[in-house]
């Protein structure tokens, strides 16, 4: 029987910690994140609505505790027949034992412990209020909360969403009472939090701690380098060990609460928000110091390379509320946060002082993060940033590429002790240049990239990239945009390097931005980086490889007039400008581009005999003409339908001794095999040419043998392309299996999916070893097809409920591959999801819910891979799925579910980090539902 004292907290005693009984560790539960109850009741139950659980799935407390209000040693007694097990002891004789344990308190009394426990018990419900009311209090969750609960080893047993609440009010109370000590907070014992949150699979507490942090002067710019550097050394994580640890009386199992309460491995990299305001502290400790007195900005980078560091690109993308420029401007550039660093700053004169420090802090952001996109390619330094110009005029983001040119740019005109760390040291010796870093063999259309004029489009610029690495969007996980789910950002360097190679401006990296803006009709920009370059101090002149860029532009576009022009310029100027073979190609490519392959192969001929370009090649030691010319001559006059001159060339090729690779090859399949009707005769040939020449035909190559044998009808093509690969002596492997099921799959037709499905049948009857990815890719492929096969389709019909075939076919997929052991991971399910909902029908939606719960469970259970590459502060229900839910309900006009899912939203804690997730929740909530 309880004391008297204790009999007075009998209600207080339901909160009891679930370690205090013996229950197995996997029935043990975190603190509720709710509100304490009113002492009248227990705890309320979890709720449900509409199939959507509104609250994270927990395994049910310890029966004693659903009985609370009842006489539990009367209930025991009026147990039939069976055999009674020893009672578990109660929570006030096992924190006796708890407390016993300790040599300095061996003979705690039961009224000690009872006190002790009712203690506990307090400082849950204190810290519940002090993080549920309004206003919150300070006192509450983190002096009479956090820290009797941190001081009883309990730390464990509190969800980090509750924590995070518990920092977010102390460091609102720090803001307001910035004195630290003389305001009754001790930043030893809030610097144990952050470094305990740290550790938590959520970091989006620290993330935000650490911004808002910046905003308190400096001192709070100091305590965010300071938690970084522990962090960094994994002193979040040793502060889980020791006999003082935080949850030094309870260590849970990763197991029982899954990955909401699993720390961070010292292997993971540190989150990005977090290293984020770590750099924005250091820029500006910077911006503090005299010019003459700061370390180079050179002798940073290093730093940024450091394996364990993630890439800054996320944090620097435009219009995104959560962007390092957007939490600046809230924080430490604010007017409030610029006055606490700048104290001394007139008033009516801070808008300029404040623009200064925030063009400082970012400037130094954003040079961080092209030095380590300059340096991610080890071999070549430089080559990644050029890459990803490319990439960006190629998907039409001229913008970004803007932005890049311009932090080229910066990174070259700033001095060393700001941002400046490219110099111009190598410009004159790269005028001829056509590689950086003396790569001299860079393939899948690369190559010509590096010389400021791309090669027309090879056949294995992109497909086969597609078959060596078999990296789907299947395989990434996305992370959400303003407006959705994009891609997953480039990954920095794996180590550091030591010593690093002094980066130079190229002149290759030049031309690639001339040829993208002429290419993109932004003469403006190509005539603003030629304006810069010659009106330097001193000028860096063009050398032929930026002439080269100027032209590649102006062909990639048919300007025939602007060609020739530009090319007659270079003949006049003579000297280091004169033409070289690739300007001359420049002038054949334009030609090609308007269809006259008369002239382009007259020009073509002509620069064949041209003593200058015979003199170059002969001093650079290369007699035969390069397979570049060759493919990029016999691609022309295949675009133009010239494929009788093509085939005779390629035997020119052969003859001139330059052999045909498996790029030519692939260039004649892409052309025969396109369309309805491929050329199966040519087809044939050139198979004819790969076996002459015993060259190793690469996954692009069978692909598109399989493509021509399908559109010419044939059921078998997928038997008579593996006895193709197997004559070919290409024993098939899983890569190539999965790169061609992949690109099947992509296209999302019928016929095509079809034999992507019994290549994989392939697969399994041989006993190869399946993946993730392959499955995955093709089940994206059956679910992306049902867009262009509506149900009104007569391949869809027939199906009764609004059962879509594809979507059947998708679930079959799944048991296949469930069958083998290998788990679906969230992108699969938010697949299945969004196609569910496209549907329109009730069997879709049920689907959809369905599968949604069954994602919840498995993570609730802590399924290995499920959440893989989650974004950092993603522990729960991450941002994709909840924006395909709510996309696919207010789409549908389903606001009843669309509320449910809002409501989940609002009780487990989930904060809307993106723009696009938070017009859904508006827009829901104008229906009259709340968030």
């Amino acid at each position: 029987m309880l004391s008297a004292a204790a009999s007075t907290h009998a209600v207080l005693d339901v909160l009891a910690p679930a370690a205090f009984s013996t229950a197995p560790a996997a029935s043990a539960r975190p603190y509720a994140s709710q509100a304490a109850p009113s002492p009248a009741a227990a705890p309320a139950a979890s709720t449900s609505n509409a199939n959507l659980r509104t609250r994270q799935q927990r395994p049910p407390a310890p029966a004693k505790h659903a009985h609370s209000g009842q006489n539990v040693q009367k209930k025991r007694s009026s147990t039939p027949r069976t055999p009674r097990r020893p009672p578990p002891p109660s929570a006030v004789d096992l924190l006796s034992e708890i407390r016993a344990a300790s040599p300095s308190s061996r003979s705690t009394s039961a009224a000690d412990a009872a006190a002790a426990h009712r203690a506990h018990n307090e400082a849950i419900l204190s810290l519940s209020e002090g993080i549920a009311k309004r206003p919150s209090s300070y006192v509450k969750a983190f002096e009479r909360g956090w820290l009797p609960l941190r001081r009883a080893g309990q730390a464990a047993r509190l969800r980090s969403e509750d924590l995070a609440r518990v920092l977010m009010v102390t460091t609102r109370h720090m803001q307001q009472h910035p004195d630290g000590e003389g305001t009754r907070w001790a930043w030893a014992d809030v610097r144990e939090l952050v470094l305990w949150l740290a550790g938590e699979s959520d970091s989006r507490a620290v993330s935000d701690w650490a911004w808002s942090s910046l905003g308190q002067g400096w001192d709070g710019v100091a305590r965010v380098v300071e938690v970084y550097e522990l962090v960094a050394r994994g002193e979040h994580l040793t502060l889980r060990t020791g006999d003082n640890a935080p949850d030094a009386a309870y260590k849970p199992s990763s197991v029982v609460f899954g990955p909401t309460q699993r720390a961070r491995g010292r292997d993971e990299k540190i989150p990005v928000q977090l290293y984020g305001a770590y750099l924005s502290a250091t820029a500006l400790l910077r911006y503090r110091e005299s010019p003459s007195s700061r370390a180079s900005f050179a002798s940073l980078i290093p730093s940024f390379l450091d394996p364990s560091v993630p890439p800054l690109a996320p944090i620097l993308a435009r219009h995104n509320h959560f962007s390092a420029d957007s939490l600046l401007s809230r924080h430490a550039t604010s007017a409030r946060g610029f006055s606490l660093l700048f104290p001394s700053a007139s008033p009516s004169s801070l808008e300029s002082p404040r623009a200064a420090l925030h063009e400082h802090v970012i400037s130094f952001l954003r040079q961080a993060s092209l030095a380590q996109r300059y340096y991610l390619r080890r071999e070549s330094p430089g080559l990644e940033v050029l890459v990803h110009a490319r990439t960006s005029f190629r998907k039409g983001q001229k913008d970004d590429a803007l932005a890049l040119w311009e932090s080229v740019r910066e990174a070259v005109e700033s001095p060393p002790e700001e941002v400046g760390w490219i110099s111009t040291e190598g410009w004159s010796a790269s005028a001829r240049d056509r590689l950086m870093r003396g790569e001299r063999t860079v393939r899948s259309g690369v190559e010509g990239s590096l010389t400021g004029e791309p090669l027309a489009e090879e056949p294995s610029a992109e497909d086969a990239s597609a078959g060596a690495a078999l990296v789907d969007e299947t395989a990434r996980e996305p992370h959400v945009d303003d407006d959705g789910p994009t891609a997953a950002p480039v990954e920095a360097a794996a180590g550091p390097l030591e010593p690093l190679v002094p980066a130079t401006l190229h002149q290759a990296l030049v031309a690639s931005f001339i040829a993208g803006f002429v290419r993109a009709q932004a003469m403006d920009h190509a005539h603003a980086i030629w304006t810069w370059l010659v009106t330097r101090t001193p000028p860096l002149s063009p050398g032929v490889v930026c002439w080269n860029g100027l032209l590649h532009g102006y062909a990639a576009r048919g300007e025939v007039a602007a060609v020739e022009s530009a090319f007659a310029d270079m003949q006049r100027a003579g000297g280091e400008i004169e033409p070289d073979m690739y300007s001359w190609l420049e002038r054949v490519e334009a030609h090609f581009a308007v269809r006259d392959p008369d002239e382009a192969m007259r020009l073509a001929r002509l620069m064949m005999r041209d003593r200058r370009v015979l003199a170059e090649r002969e001093r650079a030691g290369e007699r035969a003409w390069p397979e570049t010319m060759w493919n990029r001559l016999i691609n022309g006059l295949l675009a133009c339908g010239r494929k009788t001159e093509a085939e005779a060339l390629l035997e020119e090729m052969d003859k001139m001794g330059t052999p045909p690779t498996t790029v030519t090859i692939n260039g004649f399949l892409k052309f025969y095999t396109r369309g309805s009707k491929p050329d199966l005769p040519s087809v044939a040939r050139v198979l004819k040419v790969v076996s002459d020449h015993g060259l190793e035909a690469d996954v692009f190559t069978f692909t598109m043998v399989l493509q021509a044998l399908l559109s010419a009808g044939m059921r078998d093509a997928v038997a008579r392309t593996i006895a193709v690969m197997e004559q070919a002596r290409v024993k098939p492997s899983v890569t190539t299996y999965g790169a061609i099921i992949n690109h099947l799959a992509r296209s999302g037709n019928s016929e095509q999916l079809s034999a992507a499905v019994q290549l994989l049948d392939e697969m399994e009857s041989k006993r190869l070893a399946t993946n993730e990815v392959i499955y995955t890719s093709l089940i994206q492929g059956f679910l992306r097809a049902i867009r262009t096969t509506p149900l009104s389709s007569p391949v869809a019909a027939e199906n009764e409920d609004g059962q879509h075939p594809y979507c059947l076919a998708a679930l079959t997929l799944k048991q296949r591959m469930e069958r083998r052991g290998i788990a679906l991971n969230r992108i699969g399910y938010n697949a299945f999801i969004g196609a569910g909902l496209s549907l329109h029908s009730e069997w879709g939606t049920e689907l959809a819910v369905r599968l949604y719960a069954e994602l919840k469970r498995l993570r609730a259970s802590g399924a290995p891979n499920l959440d893989r590459n989650m974004p950092d502060g993603e522990s729960n229900t991450v941002s994709d799925t909840y924006y395909i839910l709510l996309d696919g309900f207010v789409n549908m006009g389903d606001f009843a579910r669309a509320e449910a899912v809002v409501r989940e939203m609002r009780e487990t804690g989930f904060v809307v980090r993106n723009r696009g997730l938070q017009r859904l929740v508006d827009r829901v909530m104008r229906r009259g539902y709340g968030y």
